[in-house]
Formats: structure tokens, C-alpha cells, sequence
């Protein structure tokens, strides 16, 4: 009887997200500071169909209404208004299968989702922790050394807590820089950039490398600089995403990433990526 009685429940709820959302919630990004907040960039990385699935921005901007209204948000500060980003086109050259926007922005932005979206955005709140926490450090260096990086500084920019998969328990996010003079392409050897995802399983901490890159020898390739720009339930799973940032000489990209089992996984039907 419990178990007709919850699966009841269950249908009820998504029947109940259908009947609220017709459309593609699409996702974007964008990144406007208090300081500049005009004549910025606004990446369509993808969107949420009716069944709550993620889709590409392909799918997406097939789908997108001409006039489409985006609630903004802001890393920091959460939710900062409700705006129009404008007409979503074709890239230009080597980035011509994506899509952007010019948006005319007025507030402090780093993402914006549809406001078909019938689900709270946000949650749960994520909290600053201290990045000078022995633990924290331990865990970073201990990644540094199995990489052979021994000798590189521990340097965590950015610790946060937050419940990821709203089991009860927070995750904490650390974004962890060592780099020459933030200086893109002229990286030296060990050099580093990194997202570690530390979790609590069954009374111990797990430490999960979400992505990364280190630099061990001169002539070695250098992904990118990490940064991290978002954490949202993007599509009303209950679950909260982690939307992230990376820049390179020359290319950038944008990934999405989700907790499943404990570990982080990148989403991707949602990505923005740019290079020549």
C-alpha cells in the first residue's frame, strides 16, 4: 500500500512539471561585474525540455521564443532581477555552432535561466568556508604530489559548502590556482589550476578531482585557468549543478557538471566551447 501510495506521489509530481512547463527552459551564460555592466557577452549553453531532460543549445535555440525573458543570477548575491539578453545568433568563424547574445545587462551576472522555469533555481544556499583549512590544504596538496607536483604552493582561492544532491550533508567545492601572474599560455612548470570536490561517504572524505590542469614540464600543453561561476538546481531534480568556467590561449570553454553516486560528472548536452 506505502509503495502504490509513493509512486502515486511520484507521478503526480511529474506529471505536475509537465503541465507547468510547455517549452525549453534555456541556459545561458554571461559574466557582468558591478563595474561593467553594459556591451557583455551571453553564451547559450543549452536548456531543460518538458520532461525536465537537458538538451543541447542546438535543440535549444530551435525552440526559443524571439522575445525570451531570463531570471539573472549573480554567484554571490543569487537571484538579481529579470531581463531580456536580446536575440541569440549563430557564432562568428571557428565558434559558428554555438550561440550568443549581446545583452545590455544592468546588474552583477554570471548565469541566467529561462523564466519558464516553474522550480526553485536555488534550493539550497552555498556557503564560504575557510580556505586556509588545514584539511583543505592537505587535501589539494595530496592531489598536487600524485600529479608530481610536490613542490607547488597550496593556494585555494574560493572553498564553499553547499548540499549538492540534498542528502543533508554538505559537499565543499575547492578552487585551488597557482598561477604566473594569471598570464594565460605563459604558464611555467608547476603551475596549476583545479576544482576538488570533497564529499562525506559513510563517515569518511572523499576528495574527487572535478577538473584540472597542471603544467609539469615547460613544453606540456596548459588546459586552462578554473573558475567557478554557478551552483543551481538547473532543472528541478532537486539536485544542484556545478556550472564552470575555463580559459585558455586562445580558447575558452564552459561545462556543466552533477553529482550521481557520490561523484561529479560532466552534463554534456550543456557546454559552450571556442578556440582557434
Amino acid at each position: 500500500m506505502k509503495r502504490i501510495f509513493g509512486l502515486s506521489l511520484l507521478l503526480l509530481n511529474l506529471t505536475g512539471f509537465v503541465a507547468a512547463q510547455k517549452t525549453v527552459v534555456p541556459i545561458a551564460q554571461l559574466n557582468v561585474s558591478d563595474k561593467e555592466k553594459a556591451n557583455s557577452w551571453s553564451y547559450l549553453l543549452g536548456g531543460v525540455d518538458e520532461n525536465g531532460r537537458f538538451v543541447d543549445a542546438k535543440t535549444t535555440f530551435a525552440k526559443m521564443k524571439p522575445d525570451e525573458k531570463f531570471s539573472l543570477f549573480d554567484f554571490k548575491k543569487g537571484r538579481t532581477g529579470e531581463f531580456s539578453l536580446g536575440e541569440f545568433k549563430a557564432g562568428p568563424g571557428a565558434c559558428e555552432e554555438n550561440y550568443f547574445a549581446e545583452p545590455d545587462v544592468r546588474s552583477a551576472t554570471n548565469f541566467a535561466v529561462g523564466t519558464g522555469a516553474k522550480w526553485e533555481i536555488l534550493p539550497r544556499k552555498w556557503q564560504a568556508a575557510n580556505v586556509a583549512d588545514a584539511g583543505y590544504k592537505k587535501a589539494v596538496a595530496d592531489i598536487l604530489r600524485a600529479r608530481g607536483l610536490a613542490k607547488s604552493r597550496v593556494k585555494i582561492e574560493k572553498a564553499v559548502k553547499v548540499d549538492l544532491d540534498g542528502d543533508g550533508t554538505d559537499e565543499v567545492l575547492l578552487l585551488a590556482n597557482h598561477l604566473n601572474d594569471d598570464l594565460i599560455g605563459e604558464q611555467q612548470p608547476g603551475n596549476y589550476s583545479m576544482l576538488l570536490l570533497q564529499k562525506t561517504v559513510g563517515g569518511k572524505v572523499r576528495n574527487t578531482v572535478v577538473g584540472a590542469s597542471f603544467l609539469t614540464k615547460k613544453d606540456d600543453y596548459f588546459g586552462g585557468v578554473y573558475s567557478l561561476s554557478g551552483i543551481a538546481d538547473f532543472n528541478g531534480d532537486g539536485k544542484m549543478e556545478v556550472l564552470v568556467e575555463i580559459s585558455a590561449y586562445e580558447e575558452g570553454s564552459i561545462k556543466m557538471f552533477e553529482i550521481n553516486a557520490g561523484k561529479m560528472g560532466e552534463i554534456k548536452a550543456l557546454s559552450y566551447y571556442c578556440g582557434v
